[in-house]
């Protein structure tokens, strides 16, 4: 049997300039009643994202009774020939297509009316990941699965998201995001329910510089740690399903955006248009600005001033979107899904070294980002 064991997915060491950027942290601390429970939580199983030789999945544990869960152990089995990779935010043995999960050494409590949320990477050999895999444990009082009926899906191959920079006051440089076979980073499907979510891979930042690529994943967009922005809104389904081979029209897609760790409400006015009963366009009739600030970025960008040795880089960036969906007709496709707000990090220490004058910042980071 081979036995994977994860802890925190990062446990933080800043310099006295990331202090700067990061004292607005809050910190919850809650004190903790210890009591054996069984079949007080919904455990929820999701398939997040999808490809062809593997998927990511989470499994929630949502604790609905008055006391806190402690010692849990969750069981699942995969089909179709599916194996563990690796996973984040709990202990794993895994044997064949077997795996068990139990708390990690860090989180080892569940509060009342908590979710706590890990996670994997399992391997697949070309056929569909299933949604409907059953978690079993003694403290699940029933196993829920992703089953939202996905209506469109992104042709990822067609669909583009490009944002413009401004440096020097008026140097303008456009970026974009491909992914290694040079198709688009995006994911995304709207679901029968109207829900529409986009999923953006920003390791997959191109702006024709290698150095630049890498400068932006280091010090704007912090990979390491925040490797995916998402934006869930909602389409009136019924009035999408009325238009017909041609027509076209405009709406307003407001939501929520998760970058950098920061969430925000967005507004997008967008150009709609079908272009037959198996192809929808979806694209941005103006650009949506995106400012720095709001998602506690201002920091990263000033860094990158610094280092390229510039006298300005502007902190509002507009965003371009085209979207090109195809009617879904695989019965096993699965929403694309954003995750939950991340748990705050806890176990918070700092130390200040004079002899350098250096400071270090050491915490446990419990998101599954």
């Amino acid at each position: 049997m081979n036995t994977f064991t994860t802890l925190s997915r990062f446990s933080g060491t800043l310099s006295i300039i990331r202090l700067a950027c990061r004292a607005g942290m809050q910190i919850l601390a809650a004190s903790v009643f210890m009591t054996e429970m069984a079949n007080a939580a919904q455990c929820q199983y999701t398939i997040v994202d999808e490809w062809n030789a593997g998927f990511k999945a989470e499994i929630s544990i949502i604790n609905t009774d008055d006391a806190a869960l402690q010692d849990w152990q969750l069981n699942w089995s995969f089909t179709n020939g599916t194996t563990f990779n690796n996973g984040w935010n709990a202990t794993y043995s895994c044997s064949g297509g077997n795996c068990s999960a139990t708390p990690p050494s860090w989180h080892p409590v569940i509060n009342s009316g908590s979710r706590y949320t890990f996670g994997f990477i399992a391997n697949k050999s070309g056929q569909a990941a299933d949604p409907n895999i059953i978690v079993n444990g003694d403290i699940c009082e029933n196993t829920v699965s992703s089953n939202a009926d996905v209506i469109w899906q992104l042709d990822d191959a067609t669909s583009s998201v490009q944002y413009v920079s401004m440096k020097k006051d008026h140097t303008a440089e456009i970026a974009t995001f491909e992914d290694s076979s040079g198709g688009s980073a995006l994911s995304s499907t709207i679901a029968d329910d109207g829900t529409v979510i986009f999923a953006l891979d920003l390791n997959d930042v191109s702006t024709g510089v290698e150095l630049r690529d890498s400068r932006l994943l280091s010090l704007l967009f912090e990979t390491e740690l925040l490797p995916t922005a998402y934006f869930q809104a909602h389409l009136d389904i019924n009035a999408l399903s009325e238009m017909q081979a041609g027509d076209y029209k405009t709406d307003i897609l407001s939501g929520e955006l998760s970058l950098h760790g920061i969430r925000q409400t967005v507004s997008a006015e967008v150009f709609i248009s079908k272009k037959s009963a198996t192809a929808l366009t979806v694209s941005t009739l103006n650009p949506v600005l995106i400012d720095a600030k709001t998602f506690d970025m201002a920091g990263g960008i000033e860094a990158l001033r610094l280092v390229a040795n510039l006298s300005s880089i502007g902190e509002a960036v507009p965003i371009y979107f085209r979207l090109n969906y195809i009617a879904n007709s695989n019965t096993d496709s699965v929403p694309a899904f954003m995750p939950t707000a991340p748990d705050a990090p806890d176990n918070l220490q700092g130390e200040f070294n004079a002899a350098t004058a250096e400071a270090q910042l050491n915490w446990q980071d419990n998101s599954d980002n």
